[in-house]
Protein backbone atom coordinates (compact mmCIF):
# COMPACT_ATOMS: atom_id res chain seq x y z
CA UNK A 1 0.00 0.00 0.00
CA UNK A 2 1.24 3.50 -0.82
CA UNK A 3 1.04 5.92 2.64
CA UNK A 4 0.57 9.21 1.67
CA UNK A 5 2.69 11.89 4.24
CA UNK A 6 2.55 15.60 5.20
CA UNK A 7 5.30 16.52 7.19
CA UNK A 8 5.79 20.04 8.71
CA UNK A 9 9.18 21.10 10.16
CA UNK A 10 8.09 23.02 13.09
CA UNK A 11 9.03 26.06 14.87
CA UNK A 12 11.07 27.66 12.22
CA UNK A 13 9.08 30.66 11.37
CA UNK A 14 7.69 29.97 8.29
CA UNK A 15 5.66 27.15 6.50
CA UNK A 16 8.15 23.99 5.73
CA UNK A 17 6.05 21.58 4.66
CA UNK A 18 6.70 17.99 2.23
CA UNK A 19 3.87 15.62 1.16
CA UNK A 20 5.50 12.62 0.47
CA UNK A 21 4.43 8.95 -0.92
CA UNK A 22 6.28 5.92 0.17
CA UNK A 23 5.61 2.28 0.62
CA UNK A 24 3.44 1.27 4.28
CA UNK A 25 6.42 -1.60 4.10
CA UNK A 26 9.44 0.57 4.49
CA UNK A 27 10.99 0.24 7.85
CA UNK A 28 11.52 3.30 10.48
CA UNK A 29 14.79 3.21 9.33
CA UNK A 30 14.34 3.21 5.75
CA UNK A 31 11.96 6.36 5.85
CA UNK A 32 14.42 7.87 7.63
CA UNK A 33 16.74 8.18 5.23
CA UNK A 34 14.02 9.65 2.75
CA UNK A 35 13.54 12.04 5.56
CA UNK A 36 17.19 13.11 5.23
CA UNK A 37 16.31 13.85 1.82
CA UNK A 38 13.10 15.72 1.70
CA UNK A 39 14.26 17.91 4.04
CA UNK A 40 17.81 18.17 2.99
CA UNK A 41 19.62 17.25 6.49
CA UNK A 42 23.26 15.60 6.18
CA UNK A 43 22.05 12.40 7.93
CA UNK A 44 25.36 13.43 10.49
CA UNK A 45 23.13 13.93 13.48
CA UNK A 46 21.17 12.06 15.56
CA UNK A 47 17.86 11.28 15.34
CA UNK A 48 14.46 9.49 16.49
CA UNK A 49 10.61 8.79 16.02
CA UNK A 50 8.07 9.02 18.52
CA UNK A 51 4.71 7.54 17.82
CA UNK A 52 1.75 9.86 18.86
CA UNK A 53 -1.35 8.44 17.20
CA UNK A 54 -1.91 4.91 16.28
CA UNK A 55 -4.91 3.67 15.26
CA UNK A 56 -6.54 6.63 16.12
CA UNK A 57 -5.52 6.47 19.52
CA UNK A 58 -3.09 8.85 21.50
CA UNK A 59 -0.01 6.36 22.42
CA UNK A 60 2.69 7.45 25.21
CA UNK A 61 6.55 6.87 25.80
CA UNK A 62 7.20 4.83 22.65
CA UNK A 63 9.95 5.94 20.58
CA UNK A 64 11.64 4.23 17.56
CA UNK A 65 14.60 4.48 16.70
CA UNK A 66 18.31 2.90 16.47
CA UNK A 67 19.38 0.97 19.25
CA UNK A 68 22.97 2.88 20.09
CA UNK A 69 21.44 6.43 19.45
CA UNK A 70 18.94 5.14 22.50
CA UNK A 71 20.95 6.22 25.60
CA UNK A 72 22.26 9.33 23.87
CA UNK A 73 18.51 10.12 22.78
CA UNK A 74 17.59 10.21 26.78
CA UNK A 75 20.50 12.12 27.95
CA UNK A 76 20.06 15.00 25.23
CA UNK A 77 15.91 14.62 26.44
CA UNK A 78 17.40 14.72 29.85
CA UNK A 79 19.48 17.72 29.40
CA UNK A 80 16.37 20.07 26.95
CA UNK A 81 14.02 19.12 29.95
CA UNK A 82 17.12 20.66 32.49
CA UNK A 83 17.13 23.71 30.48
CA UNK A 84 13.26 24.24 30.76
CA UNK A 85 13.32 24.32 34.28
CA UNK A 86 13.50 28.18 34.77
CA UNK A 87 10.49 28.49 32.54
CA UNK A 88 8.51 26.56 35.06
CA UNK A 89 5.39 27.58 37.29
CA UNK A 90 3.72 26.75 40.03
CA UNK A 91 0.96 25.60 37.54
CA UNK A 92 3.65 23.90 35.37
CA UNK A 93 3.37 26.40 32.32
CA UNK A 94 5.67 27.65 29.78
CA UNK A 95 6.50 30.63 27.96
CA UNK A 96 4.83 31.19 24.81
CA UNK A 97 8.30 30.03 22.78
CA UNK A 98 7.30 26.40 24.27
CA UNK A 99 5.38 24.50 21.88
CA UNK A 100 2.43 22.57 22.28
CA UNK A 101 4.66 19.23 22.22
CA UNK A 102 7.21 20.40 24.56
CA UNK A 103 4.45 20.83 27.22
CA UNK A 104 3.32 17.07 26.89
CA UNK A 105 6.64 15.66 26.65
CA UNK A 106 7.04 17.59 30.33
CA UNK A 107 4.23 16.23 31.69
CA UNK A 108 4.42 12.78 30.23
CA UNK A 109 8.11 12.08 30.89
CA UNK A 110 7.99 13.46 34.16
CA UNK A 111 5.92 13.30 37.45
CA UNK A 112 7.16 16.98 39.13
CA UNK A 113 6.51 17.52 42.39
CA UNK A 114 6.06 21.33 43.08
CA UNK A 115 6.83 23.42 46.26
CA UNK A 116 5.70 27.02 46.47
CA UNK A 117 8.52 28.23 48.99
CA UNK A 118 10.79 26.89 47.07
CA UNK A 119 10.56 29.56 44.44
CA UNK A 120 7.80 27.47 42.78
CA UNK A 121 9.53 24.91 41.41
CA UNK A 122 10.19 21.55 43.66
CA UNK A 123 11.97 19.09 41.96
CA UNK A 124 11.80 16.42 39.20
CA UNK A 125 10.54 13.20 41.32
CA UNK A 126 10.31 10.51 38.77
CA UNK A 127 12.42 10.20 35.40
CA UNK A 128 10.74 8.30 32.70
CA UNK A 129 11.52 7.31 29.36
CA UNK A 130 9.55 5.77 26.89
CA UNK A 131 10.71 2.41 25.58
CA UNK A 132 12.62 2.31 22.26
CA UNK A 133 12.15 -0.56 19.84
CA UNK A 134 14.70 -0.93 17.05
CA UNK A 135 13.86 1.55 13.28
CA UNK A 136 15.59 -1.62 11.56
CA UNK A 137 12.60 -4.06 11.73
CA UNK A 138 9.85 -1.81 12.57
CA UNK A 139 7.21 -0.86 9.93
CA UNK A 140 5.65 2.72 9.42
CA UNK A 141 2.36 -0.10 8.42
CA UNK A 142 2.75 -1.28 12.09
CA UNK A 143 1.72 1.90 13.76
CA UNK A 144 0.67 4.22 10.87
CA UNK A 145 -2.85 2.35 10.32
CA UNK A 146 -5.22 5.22 9.38
CA UNK A 147 -6.09 8.35 8.56
CA UNK A 148 -4.44 11.10 10.90
CA UNK A 149 -2.39 8.50 12.90
CA UNK A 150 1.25 10.06 13.28
CA UNK A 151 4.39 10.55 15.00
CA UNK A 152 7.13 13.07 15.54
CA UNK A 153 10.39 13.01 13.78
CA UNK A 154 13.64 14.54 15.40
CA UNK A 155 16.70 14.82 13.88
CA UNK A 156 19.79 16.64 15.41
CA UNK A 157 19.01 16.67 19.22
CA UNK A 158 21.36 19.46 19.96
CA UNK A 159 18.98 21.81 17.50
CA UNK A 160 16.41 19.79 17.75
CA UNK A 161 14.74 19.94 14.33
CA UNK A 162 10.76 18.37 15.24
CA UNK A 163 8.99 17.25 12.36
CA UNK A 164 5.09 16.03 12.56
CA UNK A 165 4.92 13.29 10.07
CA UNK A 166 0.51 12.72 9.87
CA UNK A 167 -0.84 9.77 7.73
CA UNK A 168 -3.35 11.48 4.90
CA UNK A 169 -4.44 8.83 3.28
CA UNK A 170 -3.27 4.82 2.11
CA UNK A 171 -3.66 4.44 -1.32
CA UNK A 172 -3.41 0.78 -3.57
CA UNK A 173 -0.29 0.27 -5.08
CA UNK A 174 0.58 1.17 -8.53
CA UNK A 175 3.39 -1.09 -9.67
CA UNK A 176 4.53 1.50 -12.28
CA UNK A 177 4.67 4.45 -9.46
CA UNK A 178 8.25 5.67 -8.62
CA UNK A 179 8.14 5.37 -4.57
CA UNK A 180 9.44 6.80 -2.49
CA UNK A 181 8.11 10.72 -4.46
CA UNK A 182 7.69 13.59 -3.33
CA UNK A 183 4.43 15.43 -4.45
CA UNK A 184 4.13 18.84 -2.66
CA UNK A 185 6.93 20.91 -0.94
CA UNK A 186 6.68 24.42 0.45
CA UNK A 187 10.06 26.57 1.19
CA UNK A 188 13.65 25.37 1.56
CA UNK A 189 14.71 23.94 4.85
CA UNK A 190 17.23 26.06 7.40
CA UNK A 191 20.65 25.41 7.77
CA UNK A 192 20.59 22.58 10.12
CA UNK A 193 23.37 23.73 12.47
CA UNK A 194 22.34 27.25 12.54
CA UNK A 195 18.83 27.72 14.02
CA UNK A 196 19.22 31.69 14.45
CA UNK A 197 20.26 31.57 10.88
CA UNK A 198 18.25 33.24 8.21
CA UNK A 199 15.65 31.51 5.72
CA UNK A 200 14.77 32.55 2.54
CA UNK A 201 11.53 31.83 1.82
CA UNK A 202 11.17 30.10 -1.80
CA UNK A 203 7.85 30.07 -3.98
CA UNK A 204 9.11 27.68 -6.70
CA UNK A 205 7.73 24.56 -5.01
CA UNK A 206 8.03 22.97 -8.45
CA UNK A 207 11.54 23.15 -7.91
CA UNK A 208 11.72 21.99 -4.74
CA UNK A 209 9.93 18.59 -5.79
CA UNK A 210 12.12 18.28 -8.62
CA UNK A 211 15.23 18.36 -6.56
CA UNK A 212 14.16 16.40 -3.92
CA UNK A 213 12.72 13.44 -6.56
CA UNK A 214 15.85 13.92 -8.67
CA UNK A 215 18.10 12.91 -5.40
CA UNK A 216 15.51 9.89 -4.34
CA UNK A 217 15.64 8.45 -7.62
CA UNK A 218 19.42 8.89 -7.87
CA UNK A 219 19.43 7.02 -4.07
CA UNK A 220 19.48 3.44 -3.10
CA UNK A 221 17.27 0.87 -4.39
CA UNK A 222 14.15 1.80 -1.88
CA UNK A 223 11.54 -0.42 -0.86
CA UNK A 224 8.46 -0.12 -3.41
CA UNK A 225 10.19 1.06 -6.26
CA UNK A 226 8.89 -0.15 -9.73
CA UNK A 227 11.31 -3.49 -10.68
CA UNK A 228 13.41 -1.80 -13.25
CA UNK A 229 14.39 0.98 -10.73
CA UNK A 230 15.78 -1.28 -8.30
Amino acid sequence: MIYQLYVTLKNVGIPVWRRLQVDGSMTFQEFHQVLLVAFDWTGTHLHDFEIYKSSGKHIKHLRIGSAEDAEESEFYQMKQMESLKEEFTNELIFHDIVDDYLKNAARDHFHTAFNERNNGFGHLSCRQFPRTLDEETTLLSEWLKQKNDSVLFTYDFGENWSHVVVLEKVIEHDSFLPLPVCIDAENNTPDEDNRSGLILLNDDQESIVDAINSELHEGPPWRGAPVGEQ
